[in-house]
């Protein structure tokens, strides 16, 4: 295989949350919390309560009280808003209070809620230091607040085990639920991948000298920190087939680090191809890569590292990568009348962009589940589509996806018509 030559890293967290300049580390672990008296908090604002009190831990105290911490512009926290309305209309009237708190700007967030239906409360905090009270590292955070005023649980994910527990017990014992599993099987000489890397470290290796050295804390970090090294390497994985993959770059230094993908995904990645059925694999490979690079070079970045990587799979397999354009049926995407639901991007309001996804973005996801060719006309050319509760993930469980992409179009003035149209399309092929 590749000789390997060492080189530098960055982080990749392959988990749903988002961070800013006050939430660099990871997720905060999701088991149980020892308890502790909760800190008051200090509202600015309160929306959605309908006598507009601004309400306090110790007002709320003889109640369940829920923070939910996020930002307008992180979409895991407004992916989970639906579920946690339903489950505060469940348990209001059980004395269970959700407050969303975020130091979003006033007019950012007021433009965010004037979008979108919500029953629980939002809470407008300024500044950081009610986040720093509650030790606030990732986006969404779940904070349980018992009847006594205890914080009884942090997490990432708030489920109604957490809220049937915390009401009949008072605590909370349940492990981990708030924290969706990742469903990875791959191992390698028995040890299993374990889902998080710096782009540019090689999880091989990593994984080898935890298990070496698991009786051994300190020797394993400074073992561990050996794999921030200067690399480029491709190889035959060692892990079952996936579609792990993570990259990064900041000022000349990118890393990248591919485990267990097959030829259409990584071509997929580094081309950045929309959808992997623009793809075919008409080569001999079948087998699954990784890729393991990172380099800080003046000049470098992710499209130059990608550049390098796609012609050095060329020439380390011997095969072609072909532009193939001919014609094809696909589902064109067209709009009869304006309507709210269709915007241009300079029409977006401050604070409303995770509710909205531009059609280019929508036409992978309808390929990838569909398995059928996706376009849209050009008065849907750069548009972007509100899909704040459109329940896209019923696409993927649908035995007809088509017939579900459409229901779920007509909802927002979207028809799709069958037409033939050059496609542009790509295909692997041996050299040989």
């Amino acid at each position: 295989m590749k000789k390997i030559t060492i080189l530098f890293s960055f982080i990749i967290t392959l988990s749903l949350s988002c961070t800013d300049d006050s939430t660099k580390t990871l997720p905060q672990d999701t088991s149980k919390t020892s308890t502790r008296k909760a800190i008051e908090i200090t509202l600015k604002d309160i929306y959605n309560k309908p006598d507009l009190e601004i309400p306090t831990i110790a007002s709320l105290r003889g109640e369940v009280v829920i923070l939910d911490f996020w930002a307008t512009w992180c979409s895991p926290c407004i992916a989970e808003f639906p579920k946690n309305n339903v489950l505060y209309n469940k348990y209001k009237g059980k004395g269970v209070n959700i407050i969303a708190i975020t130091n979003d700007p006033k007019e950012k967030l007021e433009n965010f809620l004037k979008n979108i239906d919500l029953d629980f409360w939002i809470g407008r905090i300024e500044g950081k230091q009610t986040l720093k009270d509650y030790e606030i590292q990732s986006f969404p955070s779940i904070v349980i607040i018992n009847k006594k005023g205890e914080i009884v649980y942090r997490g990432n994910r708030l489920t109604e085990k957490l809220i049937e527990e915390v009401l009949t017990t008072d605590t909370i014992t349940l492990k981990k639920l708030a924290e969706p599993e990742m469903k990875n099987d791959s191992k390698v000489s028995g040890i299993p991948f374990s889902g998080g890397y710096y782009p540019g470290e090689d999880p091989v290796y990593i994984d080898l000298m935890k298990n070496i050295s698991s009786n051994k804390p300190e020797e394993s970090r400074k073992l561990v920190d050996k794999a921030n090294i200067r690399s480029f390497v491709i190889r035959k994985s060692p892990y079952q087939k996936s579609n792990i993959a993570g990259y990064g770059s900041q000022n000349n230094s990118v890393g990248i680090t591919i485990i267990g993908n097959e030829l259409i995904n990584i071509f997929k990645i580094i081309n950045k191809i929309p959808s992997e059925i623009r793809i075919k694999n008409n080569s001999k490979d079948t087998f699954a890569y990784d890729i393991i690079y990172s380099k800080n070079e003046k000049g470098n970045d992710l499209k130059k590292a990608f550049k390098e990587i796609h012609e050095e799979l060329l020439s380390y397999l011997d095969i072609k990568f072909k532009n193939v354009k001919n014609e094809h049926l696909v589902n064109k995407l067209s709009v009869t009348l304006p309507n709210k639901y269709i915007i241009a991007r300079n029409e977006l309001e401050e604070g409303t962009s995770t509710l909205y996804t531009p059609i280019k973005r929508l036409i992978p996801l309808f390929e990838n589940t569909s398995k059928e060719f996706f376009t849209s006309d050009t008065t849907l050319k750069d548009k972007l589509v509100y899909t704040y509760g459109m329940k896209l993930n019923e696409i993927k469980k649908a035995t007809d996806p088509i017939q579900e992409i459409k229901l779920l179009l007509q909802e927002k003035g979207i028809m799709i018509t069958k037409v033939k149209e050059p496609i542009e399309t790509f295909e692997i092929i041996d050299s040989q």
